[in-house]
């Protein structure tokens, strides 16, 4: 059975004291985007809950690909200051698109670059990691908590939390299992590497025929593939500090 490990959305925030800072911030990434021809940005405002923000939804050749969007909250630490936050999304890094993905994971690696270059500090607050598999018909992917393992006590050391486990016939026969991996407090690479390790490890993944309840193979998710590309997200930073 042929399968792969995927990485569907990647989600950044940058957090800034100072409103200049965010707009400052957001002019760079936006002219970094804007650079090539094939890449254009829309912005559009958007009211939650009484609270105005905008959104930049990032095109390549017309399909949207990923979003910047700007807020100001309530500083958790100063109940007089604010936070001026910006958050990139990019959601179309696999999907069988080669010509799309490809651009997709350009640009987010363009503008991670960019932050980086500008020593600029940015966190990885959430991927969705995905195993996909050619399977028979009858068959499907699937996920468990390890024998021994605690999730919650464990996610309160690891603080990441697996949430919104979906299932389903992806691509042609491509089965895909997908989850959510929601960080905190985490903004460089070796925390983040070492939190994917830990909290991916409370679980198994197996290969199943689900009309006879018997589990044909155990898989696992390519650990180095995550490394690697996290990796390159922080990189600039990583070398330079």
């Amino acid at each position: 059975m042929k399968y792969s490990t995927e990485i569907r959305k990647i989600v950044i925030k940058v957090e800034t004291d100072y409103a200049r800072e965010q707009a400052e911030a957001l002019r760079v990434l936006v002219e970094e985007i804007l650079s090539s021809p094939s890449y254009s940005v829309m912005e559009k405002s958007i009211t939650n809950n009484g609270t105005d923000h905008k959104e930049y939804i990032i095109y390549y050749n017309l399909i949207p690909i990923g979003a910047i969007t700007t807020k100001t909250v309530q500083s958790e630490e100063n109940r007089f200051g604010c936070m001026h936050i910006l958050i990139l999304k990019f959601d179309r890094l696999s999907t069988y698109d080669e010509i799309t993905d490809n651009a997709s994971i350009m640009c987010l690696f363009h503008c991670a670059i960019l932050l980086n270059q500008k020593f600029i500090p940015f966190e990885l607050t959430e991927m969705e990691i995905c195993l996909d598999a050619v399977c028979e018909p009858n068959h499907t992917l699937g996920m468990r908590v390890k024998n021994g393992s605690i999730v919650n006590q464990a996610n309160k050391y690891t603080k990441g939390i697996i949430e919104d486990i979906s299932n389903q016939l992806f691509h042609y026969d491509i089965r895909r299992l997908k989850y959510k991996l929601s960080l905190n407090d985490f903004n460089h690479l070796n925390a983040n590497i070492e939190v994917f390790k830990e909290t991916i490890g409370l679980y198994d993944f197996f290969y199943y025929n689900y009309e006879e309840e018997v589990i044909k193979s155990d898989i696992c998710l390519d650990m180095n593939f995550i490394e690697s590309f996290v990796g390159a997200l922080f990189y600039t930073t990583e070398r330079t500090s």
